[in-house]
């Protein structure tokens, strides 16, 4: 027993390290293509809304500014919007994000002042989401406030937690694989000559 033991632990440290290797990077890689894909649409959608967000906050219209915020809301189910006057203030928000007002927003007063987009993981209270503000210039290319995307990012912890457990279970499958090889080699090259010598 002892034998086999020294026989078959070593290929299953192995062959344990090699693919647990292999799947944090896979997982890795995965996060990061999945969070690129959300920041890419996040901004594709911020943009789309700079003429109307433009429009309203030069007319200081927030009956539009809450028409349009509620309308992204029905439309766009897994994120927020938030409208940003030239002071960092909120001037309109989705109602599924109304506890945004209350997270401290640092990068705001970056974005006012550079100028200049920004995106990112942020967390929230329980929750990680994806922001990205994006600044609202008037024609003579002043910052006359933000608007911001948030996304809730909760689909890619659950599909990098499905890859995980995808990963598990080769790697339980193929140790007990190993196993079983090893043992029937273990029989073949050691037990049976012993007992076949016995003969």
């Amino acid at each position: 027993m002892r034998r086999l033991l020294f026989f078959i632990l070593p290929i299953l440290i192995v062959v344990t390290a090699v693919l647990t290797v292999f799947g944090v990077i896979q997982v890795r890689f995965e996060e990061d293509k999945l969070i690129d894909d959300v920041g890419r649409k996040s901004r594709s959608i911020a943009e789309s809304m700079e003429i109307s967000v433009k429009h309203v906050l030069e007319n200081n219209d927030l009956k539009t500014a809450n028409y349009l915020v509620e309308k992204f809301q029905t439309r766009e189910r897994l994120q927020g919007c938030v409208i940003y006057d030239k002071n960092g203030e909120v001037f309109a928000i989705t109602r599924r994000f109304l506890d945004w007002k209350e997270k401290n927003k640092s990068y705001l007063s970056q974005s006012l002042a550079a100028g200049e987009p920004r995106g990112g993981m942020e967390r929230f209270k329980e929750y990680t989401v994806y922001s990205y503000v994006l600044p609202i210039f008037d024609d003579g290319r002043k910052v006359i406030g933000l608007v911001e995307v948030i996304h809730d990012t909760s689909f890619v912890f659950s599909r990098l937690a499905e890859l995980w457990k995808r990963i598990s279970g080769t790697l339980v499958v193929l140790l007990v694989l190993i196993l079983w090889i090893s043992i029937f080699i273990h029989k073949q090259i050691f037990v049976l000559p012993v007992l076949r010598l016995t003969e």
